[in-house]
């Protein structure tokens, strides 16, 4: 059997191709696996995809591109997943039969599915026999990876070694690696945090002001605790990387989420604000399954059903307002 030395990166995307660069960086062969034949012939021939990672002039020689998932699974230990929602369980099934129970999996796909809010771990192993999985999040940015600069993300596992694997591909002077225990944690920290850019991005959008926007912050924040308590978490993962760290960059760097709803705030109605948003605009989609779930646990959380009435398009920006209202006197 080949050693499986190298790291293995699921997703020719620009986060993607960020990670394969910055483990070969670090000295490692890199397996960058793509179920996209055209984007692979790219990659190969040009060593670059302008389209998506245009800060990067050329991948270093060390990254290898595969479109045969056998290649991925035989040369690699830690598999690091970087899809899109629509595409996880369709890729999953793809890699299914080659992943054996001594693959790391790592996930950076900050998703729920279905009546009971499966996490994206959940979904893997409903594809695969991997056990030893793990949930990479954070204000990890792709220029300032890709420039050197100070970056930070957290990998939550129940396994040290996945954590340590992670560390190694990818941790460096300018690229801090936490670790926590507590992937369910991490991974609804991520997930809700969207729910919350979406509503600050549409009292930005609608000029609330200043107040507004931090008030937004904080209260959706305790909002997204009282979710994921009511799905057995601790609340220490919200105030970390994969949560208040992530949500302040997102809303500093006016991203896919948060777009979507200063869009909406600005007047453009709902329906073509969502239609034309990004794959990576993933809190939409949670706004509407959280709006179920709570009807089922009884839960009443202003800002939450807000942001989903205005999404609906039966309400417009105001609807926050009066959150915050309700907020306030129930606080």
């Amino acid at each position: 059997m080949t050693a499986r030395t190298a790291v293995g990166v699921v997703g020719a995307n620009r986060f993607g191709v960020a990670l394969a660069e910055l483990a070969a960086r670090n000295g490692h062969d890199v397996v960058l696996f793509t179920t996209i034949a055209r984007r692979a012939a790219t990659l190969r021939r040009y060593r670059r995809l302008t389209n998506k990672v245009p800060e990067l002039q050329a991948l270093h020689p060390r990254v290898a591109i595969t479109t045969d998932p056998a290649e991925l699974a035989e040369r690699c230990t830690l598999v690091l997943l970087t899809l899109s929602r629509e595409h996880l369980s369709r890729v999953m099934e793809s890699l299914s039969p080659a992943l054996d129970g001594a693959h790391f999996v790592v996930h950076a796909v900050h998703i729920l599915e279905g009546p009971r809010l499966l996490r994206a771990s959940e979904v893997i192993r409903q594809y695969t026999c991997v056990k030893q999985i793990g949930v990479i999040a954070g204000p990890a940015h792709v220029s300032e990876l890709l420039a050197g600069q100070p970056n930070a993300a957290v990998v939550g596992s129940p396994f040290p070694a996945v954590i340590a694997a992670v560390r190694s591909a990818l941790a460096s002077d300018t690229f801090r690696i936490d670790g926590d225990p507590d992937m369910k944690g991490v991974e609804l920290a991520a997930v809700l945090g969207q729910v919350v850019a979406i509503a600050v991005g549409i009292a930005d959008g609608a000029q609330m002001g200043a107040a507004a926007h931090a008030t937004l912050l904080t209260r959706g924040l305790r909002e997204a605790v009282t979710i994921g308590a009511t799905l057995g978490v601790d609340a220490h993962a919200f105030y970390d990387l994969a949560g208040v760290g992530r949500l302040v960059d997102a809303l500093r760097r006016g991203e896919p989420n948060y777009h979507v709803g200063n869009a909406i705030g600005s007047g453009v109605p709902a329906e073509e604000a969502i239609s034309g948003a990004p794959g990576e605009a993933l809190g939409v989609r949670v706004v509407w399954q959280l709006i179920e779930y709570l009807d089922r646990q009884q839960l009443d959380l202003p800002i939450c059903r807000a942001t989903a009435a205005i999404l609906d398009g039966d309400s417009g920006p105001e609807a926050l307002t009066a959150a915050l209202r309700q907020v306030d006197a129930t606080a």
